[in-house]
């Protein structure tokens, strides 16, 4: 459980990292973008060289769902 939060934690974390540097680089319509469609902000932030952010998402996310799989019991 513990895990899982963690996990949730820093992909929050990374999207609002990814949404505030897109934010701050134009055009800005992408970070409005990011935020609808979160998997977007990694690839805007990709493109912008915001590649640790956009690794640190990715990795996160794999971290979530493997989590919320064992958690599950299957």
């Amino acid at each position: 459980m513990l895990f899982t939060a963690f996990a949730f934690g820093l992909l929050v974390t990374a999207q609002l990292a990814l949404v505030v540097s897109l934010a701050s680089r134009g055009p800005r319509w992408r970070a409005l973008v990011a935020c609808l469609v979160p998997p977007l902000a990694v690839y805007f932030g990709w493109r912008e060289r915001l590649r640790a952010w956009a690794g640190v998402w990715l990795g996160a996310l794999a971290a979530y769902a493997t989590a919320l799989l064992l958690s599950s019991g299957r």
